[in-house]
């Protein structure tokens, strides 16, 4: 589903039906549970609860009933919740049940901030919580997920609880279909139908896709490449911003400037470029990512921009430090690259870095 700093959040598993029964047989955890509460009693209930949520967390992947994984030792800490309101009106809700070994190490709140973002790169707008009054533990974590207090209300559960709320402003979708813009040297917009042989005579090179995950094109992989970039949205987690960058003086397509949404919730974006090797030494990959991370910083409304290369990609590692990106990591041998381990760098900068510089 989802993964938090500590934490990787996911269905619950068949096998994990004794750890919880743990947790739920605990009448420190049950207690707060429900509209009558009572204990777990028996291994059987917790293999049948298992398989109701994994059913109805496949019916609609926004919503769910997950174990929060504890990254340190694999052990299930509990349970986050994410879903619709009973006696509601399509009102979601939040909530958290962990085990009492976890208490007290933020596990809750963090899962629960993870469930957020979740809903909120998903479109749901608003998510509440309900808390037993006397709940002082949920109630601290509700205060440091920022969510406003609403009063009580007997709305829900059939029981007077406190309420809380996290609303998101309107989503802003930037559509940057029509985008055009430019530097000294270079025009720049999305590519078009009509510059299919130039994009395809960029993406077929070997020493272009050298460093990138993937090989050189052929004519329909390149194709299908262009036709995936027609849509240039900027508002959901996975889409991404890709200008072709075009030569003033003749026309000819310099290279792509890309800008991939990372995450929403943190403002997080990634830059990538590739030029001709025609255009290679000229400083046009610098100037083409600065328009870019102006763009970025600007109406985009990002706040940090990460870059990640093959650290045998010295050519590319000059232009983000001229960019006044700052290496952040150098990971030995981080994946295995076209049949070889490579070791990756890292760069990035942010806004604040940006306009201190005078740029964008």
């Amino acid at each position: 589903m989802f993964e938090t700093e500590r934490c990787v959040v996911r269905d619950w598993r068949p096998q994990e039906a004794p750890r919880l029964l743990d947790l739920y047989r605990r009448w420190e955890v049950a207690r707060w549970l429900g509209t009558e509460p009572h204990a777990m009693e028996s291994l059987e209930q917790a293999r049948q609860r298992i398989v109701g949520w994994a059913g109805r967390n496949a019916e609609d992947r926004r919503f769910g009933h997950w174990a929060v994984e504890r990254r340190s030792d694999g052990v299930v800490a509990g349970t986050v919740v994410l879903v619709p309101l009973p006696d509601g009106v399509g009102e979601v809700e939040v909530g958290w049940h962990l085990h009492p070994d976890s208490w007290g190490s933020g596990l809750a709140t963090e899962a629960a901030r993870g469930a957020l973002a979740h809903a909120y790169q998903r479109g749901v707008e608003e998510v509440l919580a309900v808390v037993r009054p006397d709940n002082d533990r949920s109630l601290a974590v509700c205060r440091r997920l920022g969510m406003q207090p609403l009063g009580r209300t007997t709305r829900y559960y059939g029981t007077e609880l406190e309420l809380f709320r996290r609303r998101w402003p309107a989503l802003v979708v930037h559509d940057l279909s029509g985008y055009r813009g430019g530097t000294e040297r270079l025009v720049l917009r999305p590519c078009g139908v009509e510059d299919l042989e130039a994009f395809h005579d960029l993406h077929s090179r070997d020493e272009v896709t050298r460093f990138l995950p993937f090989g050189s094109h052929d004519a329909a992989a390149s194709r299908a490449s262009l036709g995936r970039q027609q849509t240039v949205r900027f508002d959901r987690e996975g889409d991404a911003v890709s200008l072709g960058g075009f030569d003033r003086a003749t026309g000819r397509l310099v290279g792509l400037f890309m800008l991939f949404l990372r995450s929403v919730e943190h403002g997080n974006a990634e830059l990538g470029y590739l030029l001709h090797p025609d255009f290679w030494g000229r400083g046009l990959a610098t100037e083409g990512a600065a328009h870019l991370l102006g763009l970025a910083f600007g109406e985009l409304g990002v706040r940090r921009v990460l870059a990640r290369i093959d650290a045998r990609n010295a050519a590319s590692a000059g232009v983000l430090r001229r960019l006044g990106m700052r290496q952040e990591a150098h990971l030995v041998q981080n994946e295995l690259f076209k049949g070889e381990w490579a070791d990756e760098d890292r760069f990035a900068i942010l806004r604040t870095e940006w306009e201190a510089r005078g740029s964008g």
